[in-house]
């Protein structure tokens, strides 16, 4: 390039020996050398950087679209929907325990509350301040996770702007079975017959309250994930896609008791948490005297029953199936990392029911040690940690109201 500008400057100099016609055809020449040169060079320069241009400039992402919506980082803020009868006391207590061990404040009703339960804010409606505590001086609510109606509008109220939504939901019809046995409603008992559960079905309408939000058995986990009542009471296919897509938007993140730790695993991704923070137990598991069985049901009453909760059909049939897209989009390495949580959950599990119970010997260990692996880092579980996985929901409410506030009784 140097050489090109000398060769030009000496053909500009040329211009003061009389030999114009000379020096302009020089000048000619070395200026088509110089653009070519130019030419080149630009040419060399773009072969060299550009290969070290970032593969992701643009708007090709080469994550899966279920990664794409995940957390940048561990969710602190969690709305836990608990809904009656689906497995949710097993899956509250590790938001329960999530918060504990951090010091993060809880929604907590009034310990004086209308139900007379210290874990439920309300059956019927939706957040409101009236019907909780304030959070502690300086504080903001972080984990709300006890029973409420799912409404948008009021949650967002409460709750900071980047809480993620969880909802959990089951099979309908072991979700209505396993109310019947446990919550036992007044209209239900009231039946007179033999066969309660046929006359029941045969024109439920007959002894349900005429607001759903008033029944524990008219497609309740609609209800209480803010379904509103008129269109459980009506049906209305287009309300009901409407706010199945409103509820797709707003709860990343929807449990399903069948598929219980396929579930927990996503929610682990989609929250940037540890292995150990969705270590569970299950709860409540055979707590109530079973007149009714699921699997002594007829053809004919398990039809009616469809027609009857249809919505919450539709409720999980539509989470199912977005629940089996986001597994098969993680591929085999997901079928791989659930044989590895399944595998912890069994030895965790029986250490923590039956080691921890044994009389302490020397040589004994208090906590069990899980090594590290690709997907996460070691856990150790201590005797700590298997006391707050075994706490009854009630008491653990309990602990955290008194630690949050100095007493149980607010």
């Amino acid at each position: 390039m140097l050489g090109a500008q000398g060769t030009f400057l000496r053909a500009y100099a040329l211009k003061g020996t009389g030999n114009n016609h000379q020096a302009c055809k020089c000048c000619k020449l070395t200026l088509k050398k110089i653009l070519r040169v130019t030419i080149f060079i630009g040419i060399l320069i773009l072969f060299i950087y550009w290969p070290l241009k970032p593969k992701h400039v643009g708007n090709k992402d080469h994550r899966n679209s279920s990664e794409k919506h995940f957390a940048k980082g561990p969710v602190k803020h969690v709305a836990f929907v608990k809904t009656h009868k689906t497995g949710s006391t097993t899956a509250q207590n590790i938001f329960l325990r999530y918060g504990w061990t951090r010091d993060l404040t809880f929604v907590l009703p009034f310990s004086n509350n209308l139900y007379g339960f210290p874990n439920i804010i309300s059956l019927t409606r939706s957040l409101s301040k009236q019907a909780i505590i304030p959070p502690p001086f300086n504080k903001t609510h972080d984990i709300i996770c006890a029973h409420v109606v799912y409404n948008k509008t009021a949650f967002k109220e409460i709750m900071p702007n980047d809480t993620v939504y969880v909802g959990i939901i089951r099979d309908p019809f072991h979700q209505f079975i396993s109310t019947i046995n446990y919550l036992k409603p007044k209209y239900f008992e009231d039946i007179k017959g033999d066969d309660k559960l046929m006359i029941y079905l045969t024109n439920p309408k007959k002894y349900e309250p005429r607001n759903p939000i008033f029944s524990f058995t008219n497609n309740r986990m609609a209800i209480e994930l803010g379904f509103p009542p008129e269109v459980v009471y009506s049906k209305n296919p287009e309300k009901i896609k409407q706010y199945l897509q409103e509820l797709e938007e707003e709860f990343p993140v929807m449990l399903i008791l069948e598929k219980f730790d396929k579930s927990l695993l996503l929610m682990q991704k989609y929250f940037k948490w540890h292995t150990k923070d969705i270590l569970y137990i299950k709860k409540n598991i055979g707590a109530q005297t079973r007149i009714y069985s699921a699997n002594s049901v007829t053809e004919e009453q398990l039809n009616l029953f469809k027609h009857w909760a249809s919505i919450d059909y539709q409720l999980y049939k539509h989470f199912q199936d977005r629940l089996e897209k986001q597994i098969k989009e993680f591929g085999e390495d997901f079928v791989k990392q659930l044989d590895n949580f399944v595998d912890i959950l069994r030895k965790m599990e029986d250490f923590c029911i039956h080691k921890i119970q044994q009389p302490l010997k020397p040589g004994i260990s208090r906590h069990i040690v899980f090594p590290a692996n690709k997907w996460d880092a070691a856990i150790n579980v201590t005797t700590d940690d298997c006391h707050l996985l075994l706490l009854d929901e009630i008491q653990f409410i309990q602990m955290i109201r008194k630690r949050q506030y100095g007493t149980e009784r607010l």
